[in-house]
């Protein structure tokens, strides 16, 4: 069952149920607000053996669909723990015609030749195919060129579902043969369900800073917002610190300055100080960088002494 995207459930219901589905789309937004889920729910209802799209079913498709997402969502956990952030074992595979590409190996030019030589014989159980990518953004050029070939030239019943929270790193002519369909944050009673539903208890200040994103909700739990906060709110470098050169990548970097954004435009609100003026234009700039493969200790050291020598 999915929570919230209402409009999107509607549209993919009407055209698939119609037989107008594109064979390519693009599910573009912020982490953590469902978008890999209304993947994996949208390619259950088109293997379904009974046509129910997004409803409980016990058919053998619905079934084996779910035990894929179940072993898919193992490893991310799996992943997040192991300090390598690799899995240990071969990936299995439950639904013959679903493929779905969510891990680092999935994404490289081997595993997308291998997706298209299995595209080129008949699906197993009914017209369909269905091809997820979680974080299409990070196939390789060479990957995203084998890729291309494909959705040029789809073959038969084929829906390729793109998933991505950094659309514009996707090569222009993957984009130009995709629909884009923009997945928009959870309002904050859909995010306290969800957040229910995975048993995560979190308090209001929590949820007016979650942005819609269970991912932020994850990030703001890890980083201690409470005590990140108070750094804010008091100036202190010490908490800042921390938090920014506790990131160990870009995206994590980006997602630390996600939290801050939003910390410093309330600051500026209740103070009025034309300080955070400027230094809110600079996380924004900082935040379209980080996109761009820089160097993450210098970046981490540029945002740091930025901050420090702004608000001295």
């Amino acid at each position: 069952m999915i929570l919230g995207h209402t409009k999107q459930q509607a549209m993919f219901k009407r055209l698939a149920t119609t037989g107008r589905l594109s064979h390519a789309y693009i599910f573009s937004g912020i982490d953590g607000i469902g978008k890999r889920t209304f993947a994996m729910e949208l390619a259950r209802g088109l293997l379904c053996s009974d046509g129910k799209f997004f409803e409980p079913c016990d058919c053998p498709m619905c079934k084996l669909v779910l035990r894929d997402q179940q072993e898919s969502d193992t490893r991310r956990v799996e992943r997040e723990a192991d300090k390598k952030g690799e899995n240990k074992g071969k990936k299995l595979r439950f639904c013959p015609d679903l493929y779905l590409l969510d891990e680092p190996d999935d994404l490289r030019i081997e595993s997308i030749r291998d997706i298209i030589g299995d595209l080129s014989v008949s699906s197993y159980g009914n017209d369909w195919r269905v091809v997820v990518l979680d974080n299409a953004h990070d196939m390789g050029v060479e990957a995203a060129n084998a890729f291309l070939k494909t959705l040029e030239e789809p073959s038969g019943e084929t829906l390729f579902m793109l998933v991505s929270s950094q659309p514009d790193r996707l090569l222009p002519t993957i984009r130009s043969r995709c629909l884009n369909l923009d997945f928009e944050p959870l309002d904050k009673n859909t995010l306290l369900m969800v957040l229910r539903k995975v048993k995560i208890n979190v308090n209001e200040v929590l949820l007016d800073y979650a942005g819609g994103s269970v991912s932020r909700i994850q990030l703001l739990r890890q980083l201690d917002f409470t005590g990140l906060k108070a750094s804010i709110d008091t100036n202190s470098i010490e908490g800042l610190a921390k938090s920014i050169f506790s990131a160990d990548s870009l995206d994590k970097l980006a997602d630390v300055l996600a939290v801050l954004l939003p910390c410093y435009m309330s600051r500026y609100k209740s103070t009025l100080d034309v300080r955070y003026v400027s230094l809110v234009s600079y996380l924004e700039t900082m935040v379209q960088t980080l996109k761009t493969n820089v160097n993450l200790n210098l970046a981490s050291l540029g945002i740091f002494t930025k901050i420090a020598e702004t608000l001295k």
